[in-house]
């Protein structure tokens, strides 16, 4: 099969279980090959590109999600899971995180639960993936190699497909321009109490951490 499109999906010959996705390859067609024992999530995943991406954005917030994709797709193809970690948590701050925002991993961790709220899905405990994300941090700075594990990619790949997904939903539904409306629109998010109030009644150091991110934040908003 072939297809025309600026994201592809392809499958090694060499090595069949292995899958990849690239951006801005430009419209050279290519075959491509989805193996059907691949993880269900990233399958449905890669099928959705095209639509998730089409040209009905504006161009600062398509890139933006189009920098995010790349993201996780590099993340797939990739086989250290170090380094899945490192770029499934860039693609989660472009979506979820501003320059301005100091302490981004509990940040993205609170506006993660706000957004599947908002669309009133489940949600990975903020907790798992803010300790995941900080894992980021030793790896970068290289104070521990080896140390991310497939289950903590695999948790982190669910959070960042389902990110991406939610928030273009979202970002279409109310007509969005800016990213910045879209961060607005979490903060001030009439699910806000709710979440404040599930994380206080947590008893680990990560949630609490959530917790006063969350406050500061809308203290200072």
């Amino acid at each position: 099969m072939f297809t025309q499109g600026e994201y592809i999906a392809y499958k090694e010959i060499e090595e069949p279980s292995r899958i990849g996705v690239r951006w801005n390859r430009g419209y050279e067609p290519i075959p491509i090959g989805i193996n059907k024992k691949l993880v269900k999530d990233v399958y449905e995943f890669l099928g959705q590109i095209p639509e998730l991406l089409q040209e009905d954005l504006p161009p600062k917030l398509l890139k933006k999600f189009k920098t995010s994709v790349s993201w996780i797709g590099r993340s797939i193809d990739e086989k250290d899971s170090d380094i899945r970690i490192i770029y499934l948590s860039t693609a989660l701050e472009s979506i979820l995180t501003t320059r301005s925002d100091r302490k981004k991993g509990e940040t993205l961790a609170y506006r993660m639960m706000l957004l599947n709220s908002k669309v009133d899905e489940p949600f990975i405990l903020p907790s798992k993936v803010l300790w995941i994300y900080e894992l980021r941090s030793k790896i970068i700075h290289g104070s521990r190699l080896g140390i991310a594990t497939q289950s903590e990619y695999h948790t982190l790949r669910k959070v960042a497909i389902e990110t991406l997904i939610y928030s273009l939903g979202i970002i279409r539904k109310k007509e969005m321009k800016k990213h910045s409306q879209f961060i607005n629109f979490l903060e001030s998010s009439d699910k806000v109490s709710e979440v404040l109030a599930w994380l206080k009644e947590q008893d680990d150091k990560y949630s609490e951490n959530i917790k006063d991110q969350l406050e500061t934040n809308l203290e200072e908003n």
